[in-house]
């Protein structure tokens, strides 16, 4: 139902992946709160995963939104413009807090390991976000109204 705000639920996952793309780990869950978006999921992932990371740990982070991305990328600033606002300042408080490493970067989504892709976008960012669709995909069934 993501044509209709009010009935939309979105998955969220967040995965590790080895260097030829085989899952380590993966978790989903359910977009919590009202406000019911695919950025503010993919916003969400992020949040959630530098709240459990490690101090001073360093996190490549590979999303397939990319308002995300660039939002992310231009900074605290940017982050309050956004409608997500609450995310981002949790978010950048929480890195400036835990001193975390965090680069966040950008991979079409939907690629297949044939496709013409960006530079800089490997198998293993294609196969690793196969993977967290899957699990996201998992998650919003399982959130989905009946």
């Amino acid at each position: 139902h993501s044509q209709f705000n009010d009935l939309r639920r979105c998955g969220c996952s967040v995965v590790s992946c080895t260097e030829d793309g085989q899952l380590i780990f993966g978790v989903d869950f359910p977009l919590i709160g009202e406000v019911q978006t695919v950025p503010r999921g993919e916003l969400f992932c992020i949040v959630l995963l530098i709240a459990n990371a490690d101090e001073m740990a360093t996190i490549h982070y590979v999303t397939d939104n990319q308002k995300v991305s660039e939002s992310y990328n231009q900074g605290p600033l940017a982050g309050a413009r956004s409608a997500n606002c609450d995310l981002y300042l949790q978010l950048f408080k929480t890195c400036l807090e835990k001193r975390i490493k965090l680069t966040v970067r950008w991979m079409p989504f939907h690629l297949k390991l044939s496709d013409p892709r960006p530079t800089g976008v490997s198998d293993t960012d294609i196969k690793s976000n196969g993977h967290a669709d899957i699990l996201a995909g998992n998650a919003a069934a399982r959130a989905k109204i009946p």
